[in-house]
Parts: structure tokens; sequence; C-alpha cells
């Protein structure tokens, strides 16, 4: 890494950087140039940059809700097969012990079953 090596990283705003704005001709060369040039005046408008504990730490929030959006969507998928085959659980909550054993009882056709009990073992219910 740059901080590693003795190198110091500096995060520009973007918004901050008016002089990107009127500018006709763009590259990398030039971007860079402007960019060294508002640091070395002290102009260069940064942005603040976690710490690792606070970045590896908002990495696995991001992982814990990614996991979570795939859970909800099996168990919505869980309610879609029910509805195709035309039940309706006698519970409010499928995911409790009574809608567990309602859906251990339920029969319906076998493609229906084969979807429902695969579903059923990545919720792990």
């Amino acid at each position: 890494m740059i901080t590693e090596a003795g190198g110091t990283v500096h995060l520009a705003h973007p918004l901050g950087i008016a002089a990107f704005e009127n500018r006709r001709v763009k590259t990398d060369r030039i971007d860079a140039r402007l960019l060294a040039d508002l640091l070395q005046m002290g102009m260069l408008p940064e942005a603040w940059i976690a710490p690792a504990p606070i970045r590896e730490q908002r990495e696995l929030v991001r992982y814990r809700r990614k996991l979570s959006q795939l859970r909800a969507g099996l168990k919505t998928q869980v309610h879609a097969v029910i509805g195709k085959e035309g039940l309706i659980p006698p519970v409010k909550h499928l995911w409790g012990p009574g809608g567990k054993d309602w859906l251990d009882d339920t029969t319906m056709a076998e493609a229906f079953e084969d979807r429902l009990r695969s579903l059923r073992r990545l919720v792990r219910t």
C-alpha cells in the first residue's frame, strides 16, 4: 500500500474542485497536474478517509445487509410457490414454529415441492 511505503494518501472531494468544470481539455495527465498544483498550494478540498478498522466494519455491515436481502428474496419465493398452488397458510408468521410445521405437512405438485424444499434448505427453516 501507499501508506506502508511511506506515502500519504489524499482523497480529493470532487464537488470542491471548481476548476474541473470550466476546462475544455480533460485528460488524466492534466487532471493529475491540477490536483498536484492544488495540493501544493494547500487548496485541495479533501474528503475524510476512514481508518482501516472502520472500513473493515463497514465491509462487514454491507455484507450482512446483502445476505439479509438474499434471505428475504428466498422467503418471498417461498410465498410465491405457496401462492401458485393456491394455498393460504393458517398462521400469520410462516417462519415461526407453526408455519414450519404447516410447510412440512403441506402437499403440492412435485415441481413445487422440490422448489419449496430447495428454498427452505437455503433459508434454513
